[in-house]
């Protein structure tokens, strides 16, 4: 409650510690959010996946659905930014840094598209595991270190 605008905070806030990725489950081990927000005592805020509280369930499903309506948009963007490079859920981010005026003259560019552009997409991993089980699937994957361009849930295993 220490927000200085908590009653017009955005969606994610107002369902936090829920998780909004629609396919993904919330396990609190896994999550980075503060310990307090797990305590027990607490109200239950969800059971089996589903939020238990009807309007947190609500703007939960709000927000997934934003999620899904979006791809097609930051999918223009990308490819008008140039960003092609993936990470797997879990495993870290990949990272695209642009100025805030470049954004909006992407995001001004991709409002003319008609289509999605096609894109050849990498997946970026720090993992020799993972390296070497996505190219044995034939998918377009590098190895990088953690860094600026990518930001890992793991230490560094590049050696293939």
């Amino acid at each position: 409650m220490r927000c200085g605008n908590y009653q017009d905070r955005p969606r994610i806030c107002r369902i936090y510690p829920l998780e909004s990725r629609p396919f993904e489950a919330m396990v609190p081990a896994r999550r980075k959010c503060p310990p307090e927000a797990w305590e027990p005592g607490l109200p239950v805020i969800e059971r089996d996946g589903v939020a238990v509280n009807a309007e947190a369930a609500m703007i939960l499903a709000a927000h997934r659905a934003a999620q899904v309506a979006d791809v097609a948009s930051k999918a223009r963007i990308a490819a008008v930014l140039g960003f092609a490079d993936a990470a797997l859920a879990g495993e870290g981010l990949a990272v695209c840094e642009v100025t805030p005026a470049a954004l909006l003259e992407a995001i001004e560019a991709s409002e003319a598209l008609a289509d999605v552009p096609d894109q050849n997409w990498t997946i970026v991993t720090n993992r020799a595991p993972t390296y070497a089980m996505l190219s044995d699937l034939d998918c377009p994957v590098r190895l990088a270190p953690a860094g600026q361009g990518y930001l890992a849930s793991f230490e560094d295993q590049l050696a293939a």
